[in-house]
């Protein structure tokens, strides 16, 4: 008989390890946007402020599949600053470059 090993293999991110944060937030919601090490590729959270008592973190945490360049991210944050521009739109709180966790 013949038998073919089979080797389980990490599941890859998708892009890059995440280096520089940035968090943005609006009266609603707060984004936290993540780059990689040549700020070339981003990807986004969004946590709602809103929700009190949350039964799981995904009732609070939501991320964005989408992989942006920099000019994508600009247009993103573009549109949310407008969109919530009324509520005092979107302002740039924090620049790091790691995360520890989150306190509500």
């Amino acid at each position: 008989p013949t038998y073919i090993r089979l080797r389980l293999l990490p599941k890859e991110p998708v892009i890059s390890k995440l280096e520089k944060f940035i968090l943005y937030e609006t009266q609603s919601y707060m984004y936290v946007v993540g780059c990689d090490k040549l700020q070339s590729e981003y990807r986004m959270l969004k946590l709602d402020r809103k929700i009190v008592h949350p039964g799981s973190l995904s009732e609070v945490v939501s991320e964005d599949e989408c992989v942006y360049t920099k000019e994508e991210l600009k247009d993103m944050l573009e549109m949310i600053h407008e969109g919530n521009r009324a509520q005092g739109g979107l302002v740039r709180v924090a620049t790091g470059y790691g995360i520890l966790g989150f306190v509500r």
